[in-house]
């Protein structure tokens, strides 16, 4: 489990869905290092080589885009939102439609 301010990133599927929400607002840089390295499964050395930083570069770049996206979850709430949005959408089965309408309102209003 990873602390960064305020936000708790448990595991990879939860820091995925922080980077699906503010992957726009990092730099390019840590875009780079975080998709060879998470997505592409890439060895830190490879993405040194590839873009011609130190491996050393390389761990920085991705703990502050880590560090980064939780710092944003912080301010905007977004990825909290939209878990609460999925599981909301996921009872909608088991509520009345007045119901449904009125979780998200609220939802909307916050």
């Amino acid at each position: 489990m990873l602390d960064y301010g305020g936000t708790m990133v448990k595991n990879n599927e939860e820091l995925f869905l922080l980077y699906d929400c503010y992957k726009k607002l990092l730099t390019k840089n840590q875009i780079d290092c975080f998709e060879l390295y998470f997505i592409y499964d890439t060895s830190l050395v490879e993405i040194g080589e590839q873009l011609g930083i130190s491996k050393q570069a390389v761990k920085d770049t991705i703990d502050k885009a880590k560090t980064n996206l939780a710092k944003y979850e912080d301010a905007l709430h977004l990825a909290e939102k939209y878990k609460r949005y999925n599981a909301i959408r996921q009872q909608k089965h088991d509520l009345e439609c007045e119901e449904y309408a009125k979780l998200l309102e609220k939802l909307i209003e916050e």
